[in-house]
């Protein structure tokens, strides 16, 4: 032995644990610790254990926060959406927000993309993106429906035609929104090994969005709605009817 760790001047052992990846870091600490109380019941009196060095804490706040921001985040936007939307276009809007996460986080196991602070960063990040376009969506198809006892259309026909007026709109809005995020790959070096979970779970997150508007969104408009009756027709007296989602 040439050198010797000393703690506290006493001579020590230092043992290094690190995790495997795809782990959980917080998990894996916490199995660590919990063996350590194990073992110290073991060792004889004269023998310490001692963590001299711990991130786990640090880590654990930090992720706990942005989880805790991202849950208000979607509480905020769903009453600020019940406020104008009323609430079942509300629900529907924000209902995309939960959808779209879930999927991003089961896409990022499906490619063992790992999840870290980075990441909810990213997703944080594009959060108020993610309600744009199914904001978008959610009022024009509530608009349409709203029109049929005028228009004389069915549930179909006017979820329909919402598609031909702001499908254009809406996915040259996120192609924007893409380009801005994919300018981010080009970092290089020490920089691109801290950011590149933002551009790519954003674009994730993003295409998530998109595809959930042109699909879910419509599709609980349309349950939602009834079709409109010829009573409907003969006793609207007053600009809202009582057929609509709202």
């Amino acid at each position: 032995i040439d050198t010797y760790s000393t703690y506290n001047w006493k001579y020590s052992v230092l043992l290094w644990v690190g995790k495997s990846v795809w782990t959980n870091s917080v998990i894996v600490t916490d199995d660590v610790l919990n063996k350590i109380e194990e073992i110290k019941k073991d060792i004889p009196n004269n023998i310490d254990i001692i963590t001299i060095q711990n991130e786990w804490k640090t880590a654990r706040d930090a992720t706990n926060m942005l989880l805790v921001n991202l849950a208000q985040s979607i509480l905020i936007v769903f009453f600020v959406l019940a406020l104008y939307l009323w609430k079942k276009d509300a629900f529907n809007t924000a209902f995309s927000i939960p959808l779209t996460l879930w999927l991003v986080f089961f896409i990022a196991l499906i490619l063992w993309e790992n999840i870290n602070r980075i990441t909810l960063f990213a997703l944080i990040l594009v959060l108020w993106m993610l309600v744009d376009n199914s904001t978008v969506v959610v009022e024009n198809i509530s608009r349409h429906l709203n029109e049929r006892i005028n228009t004389w259309k069915t549930k179909l026909e006017s979820v329909l035609e919402w598609v031909q007026e702001v499908w254009m709109w809406v996915i040259l809005s996120t192609l924007s929104r893409l380009l801005a995020f994919w300018a981010m790959f080009a970092v290089w070096g020490m920089m691109w090994e801290y950011m590149w979970p933002i551009p790519k779970f954003a674009i994730i997150a993003l295409l998530i969005s998109l595809l959930i508007a042109f699909t879910i969104n419509p599709w609980l408009s349309y349950s939602w709605a009834r079709e409109v009756t010829e009573s409907d027709r003969s006793n609207n007296k007053q600009n809202t009817s009582k057929y609509d989602i709202r």
